[in-house]
């Protein structure tokens, strides 16, 4: 016996007769500390159907806490799916065609573009960033509020409807009252419980439902918001209800004295300073990632003790085993990419390593690795740099590298955090300067543009690198499709950043390449003989500006592109399907959302589709 049960505990007589007398429903027989039973007590058979009855509900009503939050768990699941399924059935349908042209949508897909697929939630806001109490939000596209709204309703229904078996005679509870508090109080636990596997997983890089699904990291990052504020909200009422239920029993000194109290205590407290920490999280980035993993972490640990009497524990170790699998796949990732053990790529480099300098408002680096590297459109990579702070990593696009012996290039702004930190290390050390870095990636998905008979490549600022890629690909493939590249930019330097893919792009013939320096006028440049010229006779540039007459032909000085009246004229010349992609500042992509929004009936005979590249970290 003591094998199959463990240890046997021996109670005294009186102590077991405390427990049967605090138990009433238990026994119909009055027992007393006098009159020893010398044979078996007989339970009334009604008063065990009653409580049986009044168990079964209790169970019941535990059981439908995991089963809706298992259904919250697949409903999300399944919007993932839907969207892969779709973009799956594109993709075949494409494939299957005899032309380029993808054929118009029929009406009602036509008004779901226009109302609900391409809108954001409120008009066409979505890239923009607004400040609301000092904390930056976005706000998601319409067809992504549809499913957070649908998953809230979800998660407000199941937690407020169907508790049956309540009853004033209850004997697990006594009260109806108490018995409805309690129902509510483990209800919302539960559910609460359930949803961390997934809350984790949206969060992670290494999301097999991002390949699964198609869904960018940005919708990624919509939902993990939403979600987590639904559990958190559920965390609350949890917490709430279960001290109204100790109060009204009459018992709530020995709730605050429990273990499980004051576990559940530091759990909520921990999941709230994780999501308190995103009110700094744009101003003070590296410092809100530590503070929401440390804490998320204590959380997790804490809820572990809080439930491990309870049960649903299995919720808790399937998200550590998420996370631990995680940051596995990230750092074999980080091994295979910086680290040659043998020989590295042309048998010279054995380690990562970062060429860098500062070029007008940005920071160039040219990155060398062990690993043959192969530029991709859509593509985004994380780089930590040791000798600044190991454990910060800032996500880059990846642009080909204006030199054969680089792998690749990454240009980003000077902004606060870690780009200030080091554009002030290159100043000190008279860049350019090497360090040892690490990338962590390649992460993203390619948008398919080159599918439809036009498209539209839209970049602003250092969004350059977000849709330069798509420039190179599509001037290197032998379709029949008319590109427009337009780019505006501040500064010149930013030309002669990527003066060398340019060039290679407009020698090819197929991309119209236009570029906007809003804020220089037409250089002067100088001949051999260092007299003044003209820049649209001067064959080439001096070494100051390094650019081929060919780039200064394209560019427009001191102006920026109408970009509702490009979208306007294109869509009405348009003889077949047409895509545009857009990498920049927030206020130009959601002009361009809008536009498209507004013009999308002028396209007569193809289908328009609207790629956005933006990382909302």
């Amino acid at each position: 016996m003591s094998k199959l049960c463990g240890t046997i505990k021996h109670i005294s007589y009186e102590d077991s007769l405390k427990y049967l007398t605090s138990h009433p429903y238990i026994l119909t027989t009055n027992l007393t500390a006098k009159s020893t039973p010398h044979s078996p007590v007989l339970i009334s058979k009604t008063m065990f159907e009653k409580y049986h009855k009044d168990e079964v509900y209790n169970r019941s009503n535990r059981d439908i806490g995991v089963w809706q939050g298992s259904f919250l768990t697949a409903y999300l699941i399944g919007l993932a799916l839907l969207s892969g399924i779709s973009k799956l059935t594109k993709t075949l349908y494409f494939r299957s065609l005899g032309t380029r042209s993808l054929a118009k949508p029929s009406k009602f897909m036509l008004l779901l573009q226009k109302y609900i697929s391409f809108p954001a939630l409120f008009g066409y806001i979505h890239a923009k960033k607004f400040v609301i109490f000092g904390v930056q939000i976005t706000f998601p596209t319409r067809m992504e509020s549809l499913g957070i709204f649908g998953y809230c309703a979800l998660y407000i229904i199941f937690a407020t409807t169907h508790y049956f078996g309540i009853s004033d005679n209850n004997f697990i509870y006594g009260k109806k009252k108490l018995e409805l508090l309690r129902f509510i109080a483990d209800r919302t636990g539960i559910m609460a419980t359930v949803q961390l596997p997934i809350l984790t997983l949206f969060a992670l890089r290494n999301n097999f439902l991002l390949y699964l699904s198609g869904w960018s990291f940005s919708t990624f990052n919509a939902y993990h918001r939403s979600v987590s504020r639904m559990f958190y909200l559920s965390v609350i009422v949890h917490a709430t209800v279960f001290h109204g239920y100790y109060l009204y029993n009459s018992s709530i000194a020995s709730f605050f004295k429990a273990d499980y109290y004051w576990s559940g205590v530091c759990a909520i407290g921990s999941f709230g300073i994780a999501i308190g920490a995103a009110s700094f999280r744009h101003y003070f980035y590296d410092v809100f990632l530590i503070i929401h993993v440390v804490f998320v972490l204590l959380a997790l640990v804490m809820a572990i003790l809080h439930i491990s009497d309870m049960g649903y524990i299995q919720a808790v170790y399937l998200t550590f085993a998420f996370w631990a699998m995680d940051w596995l796949l990230r750092f074999c990732n980080i091994m295979r990419i910086n680290i040659s053990l043998f020989s590295g790529r042309n048998n010279k480099i054995k380690s990562t390593r970062a060429e860098m300098s500062v070029v007008g408002d940005q920071i160039v680096m040219n990155i060398d690795t062990p690993l043959e590297w192969k530029v991709k459109p859509g593509q985004y990579v994380f780089v930590y740099i040791a000798s600044l702070n190991p454990w910060e990593c800032h996500p880059f696009s990846p642009i080909t590298s204006d030199d054969s012996n680089h792998s690749f290039k990454l240009v980003t702004k000077i902004q606060n955090g870690l780009t200030k930190k080091l554009a002030r290390r290159l100043a000190k050390s008279q860049s350019p300067a090497t360090y040892k870095v690490a990338i962590e990636g390649p992460y993203g998905e390619t948008a398919p543009v080159e599918r439809y008979d036009s498209s539209i490549l839209i970049a602003g600022g250092a969004g350059i690198t977000g849709v330069l890629p798509y420039a190179e690909k599509l001037s290197k493939m032998d379709i029949q499709q008319h590109t427009q590249f337009i780019w505006t930019t501040r500064h010149l330097d930013s030309v002669k950043i990527i003066s060398k893919p340019l060039q290679d792009i407009m020698a090819s013939g197929r991309v119209e390449v236009k570029i906007y320096v809003s804020e220089e006028s037409m250089p002067v440049l100088y001949n051999q003989n260092k007299e003044k010229v003209s820049s649209e006779v001067s064959s080439f540039s001096d070494s100051s500006t390094d650019l081929c007459d060919t780039i200064l032909g394209s560019i427009t000085f001191g102006a920026r592109p109408d970009i509702p009246q490009l979208i306007s004229s294109n869509f009405e010349q348009a003889t077949g399907s047409i895509a545009i992609l857009s990498c920049g500042p927030g206020d130009m992509m959601d002009s361009i959302r809008e536009q498209i929004c507004t013009d999308l009936d002028k396209v007569k005979n193809g289908r328009v589709e609207y790629f956005e590249h933006a990382f909302n970290w």
